[in-house]
């Protein structure tokens, strides 16, 4: 039996995101009604229902940022919107590509194109060939332990025709040459030899084409790609950043970006034939931590136990750090991230030094870390800041208990509803008095560790 996905609904969680509204602002009531749609898109549901037949379903990508089964692109920029529909069905090639163009007031099937795998695994639109016309860069899954394949479709007057096939572990589009046209940025893995390259394809109109344009090396021995993200170095010079499993715990991440005309892996240590931007027995990513365009990496160290401390568990500070297109390396920030409550905290730098880090959980409901500073090598450490996560029915009452503040931001409004984050100030010694911050200094430097869902994510 096939899955029923009613056009409209699909429509409605379109037009939705295309808003620009946030997850944090959509009224999820509103997909309970039977919303007013068009008389055309009414047409359109019915014409796919046909297609759909017996034995087809809707077959939406599993990663990316399209995810909708129905996806409504105006692919020739002329202002009227087509149709891109995936299904699965019976036949030997059972995933199916589907483009309803409007025609006369009604949308009728344009063309579609059968192809292999167990589920569209994602989908981009890009004009490559610059005639005004966006291609589709679709990705299949074929099935676990199998390569990925990719394909990418331009439209003509006769439907479909394919511009490239190839497999792949993962890939994004991006500018990577400045040239104000993206690329295709592909990264293909073999496990059996733990290799890996890089690659950038563009169109050629002598081929009429997408063709392998550059190439270079991955880290050796690398064991899975985990993430592929795009962003800028510093000068904002456009780069790719592949992080992967290495050593079983560890995390390298490869920097691919062009120099001077030529593509290279400005992270790689040739004499040991891979990156020397690695992260050992610890899950973190770069990003842009700071907001400023510029894509960042985490350096991690672990900070210092004492006599004292009530966890057993190691802390650690992380230093947030970015390129230049010579490897040259800038310090940008220093943080703590407490993933168990979901948020990190930016270490002042006169801390950064004397830091070591405690969790004492006395109540239920209510989590504590403690930082606290060794002013002396060997000295007892002082406690300078207490941040608390609330959970507890009496959430509200223990915010408010003696020497506690509330730590109230946009985002702690806008993505926790489940707790309440407060924070204590401890009074320091005439001594240490140049290491106190304020109440404002602390809300300042609070943050939600954000979970990244949608590109340069591999799905495992």
């Amino acid at each position: 039996m096939r899955r029923y996905f009613p056009v409209f609904i699909a429509l409605a969680m379109i037009v939705s995101l295309m808003s620009g509204c946030g997850f944090s602002r959509i009224n999820y009531g509103d997909f309970l009604a039977v919303p007013k749609i068009p008389s055309e898109y009414s047409q359109l549901q019915q014409e796919i229902d046909r297609l759909l037949g017996a034995d087809g379903e809707f077959a939406a990508p599993v990663s990316g940022y399209r995810r909708q089964a129905i996806q409504l692109e105006d692919l020739d920029k002329d202002g009227v919107k087509e149709a891109v529909v995936f299904i699965r069905t019976t036949a030997e090639k059972p995933l199916k590509l589907c483009l309803f163009v409007m025609t006369d007031g009604k949308y009728k099937l344009k063309a579609s194109i059968e192809g292999e795998g167990s589920a569209f695994d994602s989908v981009f639109y890009n004009d490559f060939t610059e005639d005004g016309y966006s291609e589709i860069v679709i990705g299949r899954s074929l099935g676990a332990d199998i390569p990925k394949v990719i394909s990418v479709y331009a439209i003509n007057e006769d439907g479909f025709y394919e511009l490239l096939s190839n497999t792949y572990t993962g890939y994004t589009l991006f500018d990577l040459n400045s040239d104000g046209v993206n690329e295709l940025f592909m990264v293909r893995h073999d496990p059996a030899t733990l290799a890996g390259v890089a690659e950038v394809y563009k169109y050629s109109e002598t081929d009429k084409a997408m063709m392998l344009s550059d190439s270079v090396s991955l880290s050796s021995g690398i064991e899975k790609i985990l993430r592929i993200k795009s962003g800028n170095l510093t000068g904002i010079k456009p780069a790719v950043f592949i992080s992967s499993r290495h050593n079983k715990t560890d995390i390298l991440t490869d920097i691919c970006a062009y120099r001077n005309g030529r593509f290279i892996n400005i992270s790689m240590n040739e004499e040991m034939g891979f990156s020397t931007e690695e992260v050992k027995q610890y899950t973190i990513y770069g990003s842009d931590i700071n907001g400023d365009k510029i894509f960042d990496l985490p350096k991690v160290e672990p900070v210092p136990s004492y006599e004292k401390q009530r966890s057993t568990e190691t802390f650690y500070k992380i230093t947030w750090r970015n390129y230049n297109l010579y490897g040259h390396v800038t310090e940008v920030m220093h943080t703590y991230h407490n993933s168990v409550d979901g948020w990190y905290f930016i270490i002042p730098d006169k801390w950064y030094d004397k830091l070591t880090i405690d969790r004492r959980d006395y109540v239920s409901g209510e989590r504590s870390i403690v930082f606290s500073l060794i002013p002396e090598e060997g000295s007892e450490p002082v406690d300078v800041l207490t941040i608390y996560t609330l959970t507890g029915d009496n959430k509200e009452d223990r915010s408010k208990l003696p020497g506690r503040f509330r730590i109230v931001t946009e985002q702690t409004q806008a993505f926790r509803k489940d707790a309440i984050f407060a924070a204590c100030l401890a009074e320091l010694p005439p001594e240490m008095q140049e290491y106190a911050i304020t109440d404002e200094d602390v809300v300042k430097s609070f943050k939600l560790i954000q979970t990244e869902w949608l590109t340069g994510e591999l799905k495992t």
